[in-house]
């Protein structure tokens, strides 16, 4: 007669008579005597782990852990830890149950180590640890709109501070977005506005003039988002023109804007402008660096004491403490690019060929690391975010999602509809649709 084996999870003491009793009407008393060692000293052997499976990506903000009861157990020990060599001397979780579900939401790429082991009341030891498996929380194959709100005109740049989204446009809209199902916009403030910043209670918006007429850069109160309050102005003395990206960027208690001098089709003269605002309510231009003449400066981007700074077919690294370039980096035909970045790396869009990620861990030596070309298609509003690289391309109206683990060899993951991704934070991607005129709002891992 064949052995026969008997799995119990979750056992009492009734399944420790019952294990037994069916193993005696076998005959085999090594089957009984198997049985019943492993269902009272199963505590003083390794845990056997069920899920996740080693190396698993879960589209879950809450997985849960699962391993096989361990006879003779009154509890169990789990260990997570972010990396493999943290688990020696890492926190200790007891636990009653042989699961574990995380209490708060996990987050896209997150990625856990685990590991558990039995013990038994009286026992001065615990049993021995688990294999230790990982797993690894993904962007879900069908992320679920949660709510949206007409902005009205050709949104495409937007301030996320708290729980409220400045948007500017031929007015400066301010949408409350703690309900992500239901935003609403809270206020407006009149004058038609190219780019805005927020620090801490203080909004900065940068107003649209008609060429030549200088820039002026205004100050409101928005410490009551539905009811700000103006409080300054600063005229910039020259025109500032716009290509596409981001043209205010803080750092320290400075705003640097990319400026230029005479008419956008022939700009005598083009750089950065620098304007203090270590008194909020007061800003000052505290100085201009030229970079280059007859030069259209578009973007700019601040990672840290240096800035990057986009114009026709090339990339400058500029310093912000000598105002001084650093170096010069073509790029064939870039044009109308948005900028963001990670680490040491520049990931640079371009409205006429593929996406650039640039390595400038040295400033002044920039190096071009991979490309990602969009089936040949335009790259717009380019994010980043941990592992993943969102770019929209134009006019497939489609956005890239990007896998960029390893920086030197970005592959695509998937191409949604309807997922415009100008921020993300913790899970939910906030963006905007310039056609429709409205902000998205979109969780990534539906679900609880």
């Amino acid at each position: 007669m064949g052995r026969r084996i008997i799995i119990i999870k979750r056992w009492t003491g009734i399944a420790l008579v019952a294990a037994a009793a069916f193993a005696l009407t076998t005959c085999e008393p090594i089957s009984l005597r198997s049985t019943i060692d492993n269902m009272i000293l199963g505590w003083s052997r390794a845990v056997l782990l069920v899920s996740p499976a080693d190396g698993e990506e879960r589209a879950e903000k809450t997985p849960l852990l699962d391993w096989e009861d361990a006879g003779g157990a009154t509890g169990y020990e789990l260990q997570i830890v972010e990396a493999e060599d943290q688990l020696d001397g890492a926190e200790v979780i007891a636990l009653t149950e042989s699961q574990y579900e995380f209490p708060e939401p996990l987050i896209i790429c997150d990625k856990k180590y685990w590991r558990v082991r039995a013990v038994k009341e009286g026992e001065v030891d615990p049993g021995p640890w688990s294999e230790t498996r990982n797993f690894e929380i993904v962007i879900s194959e069908t992320p679920l709109l949660l709510g949206e709100v007409a902005t009205g005109g050709n949104p495409f740049k937007m301030e996320l501070q708290g729980n409220y989204v400045y948007i500017p446009l031929n007015e400066t809209k301010i949408v409350d977005i703690s309900n992500p199902s239901d935003p609403v916009i809270v206020g407006t403030i009149a004058g038609e506005a190219r780019d805005l910043v927020v620090r801490d209670q203080y909004l900065y918006i940068m107003l649209q003039v008609q060429d030549p007429d200088p820039t002026v850069i205004q100050v409101w109160d928005v410490s009551v988002p539905s009811s700000p309050i103006y409080e300054n102005a600063c005229s910039l003395s020259h025109h500032v023109e716009n290509f596409g990206g981001a043209d205010l960027q803080f750092f320290g208690d400075n705003i640097y804007v990319t400026v230029q001098r005479g008419p956008s089709d022939a700009p005598v003269e083009s750089g950065v402008m620098k304007i203090d605002v270590s008194t909020p309510t007061a800003p000052v231009v505290a100085g201009f660096n030229a970079i280059v003449p007859s030069v259209a400066l578009t973007t700019i981007i601040i990672p840290a004491h240096f800035a990057f700074i986009t114009a026709p077919g090339c990339i400058y690294s500029y310093g912000l403490n000598n105002g001084e370039i650093l170096d010069y980096f073509a790029i064939d035909s870039l044009f109308d690019s948005y900028m963001d970045t990670k680490g040491d790396y520049l990931f640079v869009s371009n409205a006429n060929g593929p996406l650039s990620i640039i390595d400038f861990s040295t400033p002044t030596d920039l190096i071009l690391t991979s490309e990602y070309a969009a089936g040949g298609k335009a790259n717009y509003y380019t994010a980043v975010y941990r592992n993943y690289l969102f770019t929209f391309t134009f006019p497939e109206g489609k956005q890239h999602i990007v896998d960029i683990s390893d920086i030197s060899a970005p592959y695509l993951y998937t191409i949604k509809d309807e997922l415009p991704v100008n921020e993300i934070i913790g899970n939910y991607a906030y963006g905007l649709d310039y056609v429709g005129g409205r902000l998205m709002i979109t969780d990534l891992i539906p679900g609880d």
